[in-house]
């Protein structure tokens, strides 16, 4: 953690970090809550939340595979997709600005579109409808306890987690 902050914390804005390190069983074998104890007794890794992004899509695509027995090999199309609520519309856009087409499953959670995991949550392009209940089910499972909301942009990491909850959850996917 400090070298990285050292080296990376002045370029990036951050001046403290935190840290979850399991072994190839699960177990955790270290924590590192902060850059100093002695300057903030607060720790990092198990009390501060942040938005997990595009690290949330995987429980989005083992939900599926879970729920509905899709596999890697499932082909989703990467195109267009709207959510309109209240008179607001949301229409997720990918990284790279433009679609995909045709893809499988694991094309679209290496390359982090979008698009497809929200084609998920919804029932899109011929999917079984994920929606809130089911993924919540996956998340909790996976060992997720804050508290989230419900909604399609969920998909894409919009929910506060912390690092141990997010480390204990992949821990899951190395235990099969």
């Amino acid at each position: 953690i400090e070298s990285h902050l050292r080296q990376f914390g002045r370029q990036y804005g951050v001046r403290d970090a935190a840290m979850v390190v399991l072994d190839h069983e699960g177990a955790v074998r270290a924590i590192v809550g902060g850059r100093d104890y002695g300057q903030s007794q607060f720790n990092r890794a198990t009390r501060s939340v942040r938005q997990p992004g595009s690290a949330f899509k995987p429980f989005v695509y083992a939900s599926s595979i879970d729920n509905f027995g899709y596999d890697e090999n499932t082909r989703v199309t990467d195109g267009s997709v709207c959510v309109s609520r209240f008179g607001r519309s949301w229409c997720p856009r990918n990284y790279s600005g433009g679609f995909r087409g045709r893809t499988d499953f694991t094309t679209a959670l290496v390359r982090s579109i979008n698009t497809v995991p929200v084609k998920l949550y919804l029932g899109r392009d011929g999917l079984q409808q994920l929606g809130g209940d089911r993924l919540m089910k996956t998340v909790r499972d996976m060992g997720v306890t804050s508290e989230m909301v419900v909604n399609p942009p969920m998909v894409l990491g919009a929910n506060g987690l912390t690092v141990m909850e997010m480390t204990a959850a992949y821990g899951t996917f190395m235990n099969g």
